[in-house]
């Protein structure tokens, strides 16, 4: 008979397990979408959380099933066709692997467009190159910022019209 003391191999895998349950509730419970992507080999997600589930309306299945053009619409804000500028921000951006921010449409499961943040952040892991992306929906905050502009803009007719009824009453009164 020979014993093997595995103390120190118990208290491994528990700072291990305890590791792996930290990142997985940070990771599920973050207030924006979170994606794990696998850029490099079959450039498939891996994994996605629940706030990305809630901003397209899709199951973890079907979002990582596709891509960012899967859920997007045909055409970005500025004109340009969805396909056409992923396919650019992709190429620089597996040129160097260096972290890009940038604003993008995305059309979730109702049809609806949903304004969002996009950030893609490299991660390399036992020499491979994963890409967490990071979706901020912006939807609320584009739309109250569209009324606000609005207001402002009715505000500025407003006040021109006053001017100008001013401007014929002080006239009228000479």
């Amino acid at each position: 008979w020979s014993f093997r003391d595995i103390t120190e191999q118990q208290a491994f895998e528990r700072v291990l397990q305890e590791s792996e349950e930290k990142y997985r509730i940070l990771f599920d419970q973050a207030p924006i979408g979170l994606i794990l992507v696998d850029t490099e080999k079959n450039k498939a997600g891996i994994q996605c959380n629940r706030q990305m589930e809630h901003i397209f309306k899709y199951t973890e299945a079907e979002l990582i099933s596709g891509n960012m053009l899967t859920f997007s619409p045909y055409y970005q804000p500025d004109g340009s066709v969805s396909q056409e500028k992923f396919h650019q921000l992709m190429l620089g951006y597996r040129q160097n692997f260096d972290p890009i921010h940038f604003e993008w449409q995305f059309m979730d499961a109702d049809g609806v467009i949903r304004d969002c943040e996009v950030n893609f952040v490299p991660i390399r892991i036992r020499g491979e190159i994963l890409t967490m992306i990071m979706v901020h929906d912006m939807t609320d905050q584009k739309l109250q910022q569209r009324t606000i502009e609005q207001q402002v803009i009715d505000l500025n007719r407003q006040n021109h019209q006053l001017t100008e009824f001013s401007y014929i009453i002080s006239h009228n009164f000479r």
